[in-house]
């Protein structure tokens, strides 16, 4: 009897389990938007940090959110803004926060943001429609609608890299850094420190993006393993550090990519050539996102300020 029992319950738990499966298939069928990178992103900032530090702003009518700490020292040296991309966003965004935990103790007011990210194909046809309005609509007319549909949003979604990194041109990262200088100066306005120093903090290609813009404005860049996950594009790293126009902290360690390794010593020779005096190449030690790492990149950068009169 109790052997009967205990069948008769695993069959109801498994018919239990398969309907609730189905039913969650089709909450999110009917919702495209539920696992959105800007939702998970938000979610996450919502559920991991304390709610007074996550200020929400608009930006180009759609909601956003950053982490924010003030200064714990009564010199406020500047505002540090730790840059990521959506693209980027992953555990690597914890090491991010902590960064500006160690920032905002030394006296600096600290944000880390996460810049909306275009895919290229999305770019390229932004840019078509604004050239040649006419040519567009006959292109569209010919084609199937659901092409239109089928675009990639962001490098999370569902796009293959197969199909994202052949089309990584020198317009396309120009129009990245265009559309994320706009995207931060929302971000400085909102806070109210358009008159404070501001020092900007990036990591792989997000630093390429960064690197490849008008950076003028910005009294430092700090930029841990550049990189862009192109051939072409990533021989044209060094050029970006030789022709940079603001001061820059170029790091490396043991354990960036191929793709910053390759250009690490030619980005130092580029900045030499083109005598940046202001430019430093470091070396931190430590495995990714340790605590032995994050001391040695706040060390760095708080020596290379302060050398900077920062």
């Amino acid at each position: 009897m109790n052997t009967f029992f205990n069948k008769f319950t695993q069959i109801i738990m498994r018919i239990a389990f398969i309907a609730l499966f189905a039913h969650v298939n089709l909450a999110l069928a009917q919702d495209e938007t539920a696992f959105t990178p800007l939702s998970t992103i938000q979610n996450d900032l919502i559920t991991q940090l304390p709610p007074d530090s996550v200020i929400e702003f608009e930006y180009n009518n759609q909601p956003h959110k950053f982490y924010s700490l003030a200064s714990e020292l009564p010199k406020v040296r500047g505002l540090f803004l730790i840059v990521e991309h959506e693209m980027q966003f992953s555990s690597n965004s914890q090491f991010s926060f902590s960064l500006a935990s160690q920032m905002s103790q030394i006296g600096w007011n600290t944000i880390v943001t996460f810049v909306p990210n275009k895919s290229p194909a999305e770019s390229e046809e932004n840019s078509d429609n604004s050239t040649d309005e006419q040519s567009t609509e006959q292109d569209s007319s010919q084609t199937n609608p659901t092409d239109q549909d089928d675009l990639p949003n962001s490098y999370a979604s569902t796009t293959s890299a197969k199909e994202i990194l052949p089309t990584l041109t020198s317009e396309f990262l120009q129009t990245c850094a265009n559309d994320t200088a706009q995207f931060l100066n929302t971000v400085i306005t909102t806070v109210n420190a358009s008159n404070q120093r501001v020092v900007l903090f990036s990591s792989g290609i997000t630093s390429h993006c960064l690197m490849s813009g008008d950076l003028s404005k910005y009294k430092g860049v700090v930029a841990l393993s550049p990189f862009a996950p192109n051939q072409e594009q990533n021989n044209k790293v060094p050029e970006l550090f030789g022709k940079a126009n603001v001061p820059v902290l170029d790091l490396t360690n043991d354990y960036e990519s191929h793709w910053a390794r390759a250009t690490a010593h030619k980005r130092l020779v580029n900045a030499k050539i083109n005598l940046k005096p202001h430019y430093r190449q470091r070396k931190i030690i430590g495995q990714p996102l340790s605590n032995l790492q994050l001391t040695y990149l706040t060390k760095e950068i708080s020596g290379w300020l302060s050398y900077l009169g920062m």
